[in-house]
């Protein structure tokens, strides 16, 4: 247990909502669980990711991904998460917009995407 809390403390450190399922229930129940929820990872830690230090990554409707170390996780994680950010301000401007500074001055009310654009650290 005291892998898993240290794995969730380095996903919350770089910003990813995490929870530990440390309830006595069996593996494939705590996996069926996730997948009602429709919690789009999990990371499943036994005792072979505890002595490789690496940990085994399931997704929502494909299963299990493999295993990976966990910077090799957040990475994948932070660029998915970039991409769908890149993406969410491009899909906002419009044709007349020509670039995100024309975008940004006439939509600054718009928190939504004034969080996007700190996020991205827009110049």
């Amino acid at each position: 247990m005291e892998y898993a809390n240290e794995v969730q403390k380095l996903l919350k450190e770089n910003g990813f909502r995490t929870k530990v399922d440390d309830r006595a229930e069996k593996i494939g129940k705590k996996i069926r669980d996730a997948a009602l929820k429709k919690i789009p990872y999990s990371i499943i830690i036994g005792e072979k990711e505890v002595e490789n230090n690496t940990i085994s990554i399931r997704k929502h409707g494909e299963g299990d991904i493999g295993s990976e170390t966990v910077k090799d996780f957040i990475d994948l994680l932070q660029k998915l998460k970039d991409t769908y950010f890149r993406t969410k301000i491009l899909n906002l401007i419009s044709k007349e917009e020509k670039t995100i500074e024309d975008l940004l001055s006439k939509r600054k009310e718009n928190t939504e995407l004034a969080q996007t654009s700190e996020y991205l650290k827009l110049e």
